[in-house]
């Protein structure tokens, strides 16, 4: 299996975590999964996602922003992003 492989396997596994409110251990999938391929959109996508779920709202816009970075065309890291914005927006106005 192939680093990209393997990240991949990584990466998707940190959604199904996510989604079981077990966010640690999401989010250190999903570290892994860049830490195996770096220009991993979706795994930055992925742990945006999972840092939203958990609060870490400046953690994932951070992520989205490294998703744009290296793919623009990305629907889904402008998406992200924009829902990790309308949270803090959010707080902001409680």
């Amino acid at each position: 299996m192939t680093s990209q492989q393997e990240s991949i396997l990584h990466s998707n596994r940190c959604i199904a975590l996510a989604n079981k409110r077990s966010f640690e251990r999401a989010i250190a999938d999903c570290d892994e999964a860049i830490r195996l391929d770096p220009k991993s959109v979706a795994a930055y996508n992925n742990r945006g996602y999972a840092c939203i779920e958990k609060g870490e709202v400046d953690r994932a816009i951070a992520d989205y922003d490294e998703a744009i970075r290296l793919n623009q065309m990305n629907v889904s890291s402008y998406l992200g992003r924009g829902n990790a914005l309308q949270t803090t927006w959010q707080c902001l106005a409680d």
